[in-house]
C-alpha cells in the first residue's frame, strides 16, 4: 500500500477514535470498535516508522481479538502485505489467500491479491505467476470505490514491462502482450494492456504518447467502456499532478477527466480528479486546444 494511502487510512482511523470516544457509551460494541480501531492505528503507525517486525504482532493481535469487525478484517490484509515486506513470502501468501476465501468480493480481497502479486515477485526469479496474480486484482474487485489496489498492480506491472521492454515513443503497443499472457484477439486483455501502458505514459507526463494509445482502446476494444473511462482519469491526473502551471496539454488532460467527473456511480476516482484539477483549471482555462494531439471520443 503507498505511504498516502497508508496515511490516509491513519487519518480515517483517528478520525472514527475521536468520533467514537465523544458518543456516549450506550454498549460494549462502541467500546470494543474504539479498541480495535485504536489498536490497528498503532500498527499502522509503526508500519509508516518502518518497524514491520512490530506492526505485524500489533496486526496479529487485531486479527486474533476482533475477527469480525472491519479492523479485524483489514488487519489480517495488513498481516499478509507486512510478511511480503519481512521477506516471509510463502506465508504470505497462505495469508492472503485465507483472506480472500474469508471475504470474497471485496475491496480488502482485491489487496490481498495484489499482495499475492508482490510476494511472488519477490520469490519467484521469473514473474510469470506474479503477472497473473496481479492481473487476476481487478476481477475482484466490487466496485469503485476503492481502486488502489488495481492501481498499485498496475503501477507494478509496468514497471516489469519497463524492464523486459523498455519503452520508447516507436513502442509497438501490443510488443508486451506475450508477457502479459494476452492473444492478440482478446479484446478485453488488449484494452487491459493498453490502459496499463497510457497509465504509464500518464504517469511520466507525456500525454502526447498516451493518447493515440487511448484512442486504440476505444477504436479496437469499444466494449471496454470500463477500461477506457480508468486509462483516461489516470492519463488526465497524471499529467495535471506534474504540471500545475498549464501548458498546451492542460486543456486536453481537463477533458480526459470529464467522464470521471460527471459519473452518477460513486468511485475513487472522483476525489483524486477533482484534486487534480484544483490549480490547474485557472490556467489551462485561457489556454487554446492542442491541435496536436487527436482527442478521444
Amino acid at each position: 500500500m503507498s505511504a498516502v494511502r497508508m496515511r490516509r487510512c491513519l487519518f480515517i482511523c483517528a478520525a472514527t477514535i475521536l468520533v467514537l470516544a465523544v458518543l456516549p457509551a450506550q454498549s460494549a460494541d462502541r467500546a470494543r470498535e474504539v479498541a480495535d480501531y485504536a489498536l490497528l492505528a498503532e500498527g499502522e503507525k509503526l508500519n509508516e516508522a518502518t518497524q514491520p517486525a512490530a506492526a505485524l504482532e500489533i496486526f496479529e493481535r487485531v486479527a486474533k481479538e476482533y475477527p469480525d469487525t472491519e479492523s479485524g478484517m483489514f488487519a489480517q490484509f495488513r498481516r499478509a502485505e507486512t510478511l511480503v515486506f519481512l521477506g516471509q513470502c510463502t506465508e504470505a501468501i497462505a495469508r492472503a489467500r485465507m483472506v480472500i476465501d474469508a471475504y470474497p468480493n471485496t475491496s480488502v480481497a482485491a489487496w490481498s491479491q495484489y499482495a499475492i502479486g508482490q510476494a511472488l515477485l519477490k520469490q519467484q526469479g521469473q514473474p510469470g505467476e506474479a503477472v497473473r496474480a496481479l492481473r487476476g486484482v481487478k476481477s475482484m474487485l466490487p466496485n469503485k470505490l476503492d481502486l488502489g489496489a488495481l492501481e498499485g498492480s498496475r503501477v507494478v506491472l509496468a514497471r516489469l514491462i519497463e524492464q523486459h521492454y523498455g519503452f520508447s515513443e516507436k513502442m509497438d503497443p501490443l510488443a508486451p502482450a506475450s508477457f502479459l499472457e494476452v492473444a492478440r484477439n482478446d479484446s478485453k486483455g488488449k484494452a487491459e494492456l493498453y490502459a496499463i501502458l497510457a497509465f504509464h505514459w500518464g504517469r511520466a507526463g507525456r500525454i502526447d504518447l498516451a493518447n493515440p494509445v487511448l484512442d486504440r482502446i476505444a477504436q479496437e476494444c469499444p466494449e471496454e467502456k470500463d477500461e477506457l473511462e480508468w486509462a483516461k482519469a489516470e492519463v488526465g491526473m497524471g499529467y495535471l499532478n506534474g504540471h500545475s502551471e498549464g501548458d498546451e496539454f492542460c486543456r486536453l488532460a481537463i477533458d480526459l477527466l470529464n467522464p470521471v467527473l460527471s459519473s452518477s456511480v460513486p468511485n475513487d476516482e472522483s476525489a483524486k480528479a477533482a484534486s487534480a484539477l484544483r490549480g490547474s483549471t485557472s490556467e489551462a482555462a485561457s489556454m487554446p486546444r492542442p491541435l496536436e494531439c487527436s482527442k478521444v471520443r
